[in-house]
Order: C-alpha cells, then structure tokens, then sequence
C-alpha cells in the first residue's frame, strides 16, 4: 500500500509505485559504484540528465540553477586552460553535475509535491548512512593516516552516519509535524543532540539544538510570526548557544579539544575559528592570487605554499608542526580543502561565486519563510549545516547528494499554511 495516499479501487499498481521508487532509492543511494566515491543513484540520475534537457531549459523552478551551475562548470574550465591543463572529470566535476542532476530527478520523481519530495529526502538519507556503514576508513585524512581515521563508533558516527540519519528523521518529522503531532520532532531532536555531543561533533550539535529550541517556540502558537520575531527567534537562541559553547568548553564539557581551544583566557570567536579552521585562510590567499581559478589539479609550488602559511601566521593562527605535513600528504599536495564553498571557488575562479550566493539567498530565504509559518524542522536544521559546510567542511565525493536533495527542499517549499495542533 502506498504511504502517500489512501486505498483506492482499481490502483492497486499506482499504490505500489510510491514504495518501490523509495526502496530503489534507498538501494542506489546505498551501492557505491566507486566506494566511498560514487553512489549508483548518482551516476543514473546523471546519466539520466540528456533525457530531462527539456526539462532543465524550459522549466522556471530550475532556470536559475541551471545557470549558476553551469557558470561554475566554465569557470573550471576556463581555469584549467589558463593553468596549461587538460580539462578533466574531477572530483568538482562530479559535484556540479551530480548536485544538478539529483536535483533535478527528485523534483520529478515527487511529482512536484514537497511533501512526497520528503519521502524521498528520507530514502536517500537511509540509502547513505547504509552505504557509511560499509566504509573502512573515514574523517580527514592525514600525514598519520592518509586514508583517513580508522573507523571506531565514535569516527563512524560523526563522519558518515551523522548528517543522512538526521536529516532522513528529520524529513519524516516534517510530516508528522504537519499532521499536528510534535513530540517525534523533539524527541528526535533531543536523541540527536546527545548523540552528537557524545561523540564530539560539535557543529551538529549547535545546530541540532538550535533546532530544538526554535521548534519548541514554533509549537507555542498557530499564526504566522512577524519578520521581526523571527529574526529575535533565531538570534537569541543563538546568542545563548555561543555564550554557553564558551562556558562549557573552558570548563571542559565538551571535551579536550574544546577545552585546549579556549586554554587562552583572551580567545575570542575569530581566533577559535581562525584556529580550529585555518583551511579558510589558506583558501582566500590562493583566490586572491588567481581570481580566475587554480584548475582541477591545483597542486602549490613550494613558494606558493610557504607564501600561504605566511598569510595564515599573519592573522593570529598558530601553526603547529603536523599542520603543513597534513597538508601536503592530501590528494592535492599543499591544498588544505576544508572549505567546499572556498574550494570550488580556488579551483573554478570567482564564476563559481553565483551558485553559492543563489544557493545560501535562497536557503535563507525558504529557512525564514518556514520559521514564520512554522512549518516544521527540516529546513531549519539543514539550512544551519548547509551554511556551516559551505565555510567550514570540505568537499567530498558524495557531497553532491545531499546538497542536491537540500536544493530540491528549497526549490520545492511546502505550501504555506497555518499550523494546527
């Protein structure tokens, strides 16, 4: 029986349908052509795109993407020539295509309807973290490991199970949420929340209970919230999370990382984050040497990289000894990658810009109009990660998925109405 509409006479095949697409999704999302590299569900969604051309050219919903996505692919492009390099299927390549593509055949696959598209989101989210059970290493690589940590339930939790486990749960709370029942969404929020601050995945954590908190407002009233509220919803909240992050790292709550992080009684937010995230740094000095993009194989002289460490120094980072030969054992040699939107923009120059500001304008955007109407927590949790990996979180080779399925959300909004209890 299908899970998205009753029974009716004479469909009994119609009714099967939604189920099988699910499970055929959860299958693909879960069988790794390359492991660790390439879903199945990726390479047919972008073997799929020649047969949805009429589609992407005509339709209003995608018009926009479509240019800011391609405007990235000539940028690399464009890059790779003025590098002397032969243009190439990279790692970026498939991210633009992939995130494009997955877009693009969740829409269809939900018929237009946000709230089966939330079925789907739940089934690609189930289909990764099956295929993150699978790994044999995981986490950033280094100069120790350069495949990655050794999988332990701490590393596999953080690293591959975390984001498609929440965010599945998630899109199911979404629809019970809507149906008026609250307490799956905040018991949901409450499990994941612990589940990340036990295994030190401190961005999830702020963002799981940034979540938790602007939901259990939401659930106060019915009418839709003023502009003004919101944004009091939000920064408050907020506000109060950074201040406690602060109190509870130097007391040592949330472990030793944090605790050594805050050692320094003058630690202010730019320093932990210009500390715990140099990458960045690192990232807009190579931008700012070529605008136009580094090509799909950036691999730094010896110059270029002192040159860089010396731009990192001279904004109060410290650099420890392992830190450059980390860097230098990555794939690209000398190229820290740990910030995919700075990262794209490295290799593809400043026309990969647009995607990113369409992407977080529009996010935003929906993330605020769902706040207002309070219409559940889905967008509101992955909007905060969205805009955290777009900064802080590198690049992988399945990234793609889950920024395709995030596009598809904010492409697709549920209708807006008021919220009965």
């Amino acid at each position: 029986m299908s899970v998205l509409a009753p029974p009716r006479p004479g469909a009994r095949t119609a009714r099967k349908t939604p189920l099988l697409l699910l499970a055929a999704v959860t299958l693909t999302a879960a069988i790794p052509v390359v492991p660790g590299r390439l879903p199945l569900l990726s390479l047919l969604c972008m073997a799929s795109l020649p047969f949805l051309a009429p589609t992407l050219l005509t339709s209003r919903r995608l018009g926009i993407l479509v240019l800011v996505i391609g405007g990235w692919g000539l940028g690399l492009l464009f890059a790779d020539l003025m590098n002397g390099d032969t243009p190439r299927v990279s790692q970026h390549v498939i991210a633009l295509v992939g995130t494009l593509a997955i877009t693009t055949v969740l829409i269809r696959l939900s018929n237009h309807d946000p709230v089966r598209l939330r079925l789907f989101i739940a089934a690609v989210g189930i289909g990764l973290a099956l295929a993150g059970l699978t790994v044999g290493a995981t986490g950033p690589t280094s100069a120790a490991f350069p495949d990655g940590q050794p999988v332990t339930p701490f590393y596999l939790w953080k690293y591959q199970l975390s984001e498609p486990i929440t965010i599945a749960a998630l899109a199911l709370c979404d629809l019970r949420w809507r149906a008026g029942r609250r307490m799956p969404t905040f018991v949901t929020l409450v499990v994941l929340t612990a589940l990340n601050v036990i295994c030190d995945f401190r961005s999830f954590a702020v963002a799981t209970l940034c979540t938790l908190l602007i939901a259990t407002i939401a659930a106060t009233g019915r009418g839709r919230l003023h502009p003004a509220t919101v944004l009091i919803m939000v920064g408050v909240p907020c506000l109060l999370l950074i201040g406690g992050f602060f109190t509870a790292a130097k007391a040592g709550w949330l472990g030793e990382r944090s605790m050594l992080q805050f050692r320094d009684e003058k630690a202010d937010v730019w320093t932990v984050m210009a500390n715990g995230r140099p990458e960045a740094l690192q990232a807009i000095y190579l931008i700012s040497q070529k605008p136009y993009g580094w090509g799909s194989r950036p691999n730094l002289d010896s110059a270029t990289f002192a040159s860089s460490l010396t731009f990192i120094r001279d904004h109060h980072v410290v650099i420890f000894d392992n830190l450059p030969k980390d860097w230098l054992a990555k794939e690209s040699r000398g190229l820290a990658a740990h910030s995919t939107a700075l990262d794209t923009v490295v290799q593809a120059g400043l026309l990969a810009v647009p995607f990113w500001a369409f992407l977080l304008f529009l996010g935003l955007r929906r993330t605020m109009d769902t706040i207002r109407t309070r219409a559940g927590p889905l967008l509101v949790f992955w909007t905060v990660t969205i805009v955290w990996g777009a900064l802080f979180e590198p690049l992988t080779f399945t990234s793609h998925v889950l920024l395709g399925g995030y596009l598809a959300v904010v492409l697709l909004p549920l209708p807006k109405q008021e919220v009965t209890r």
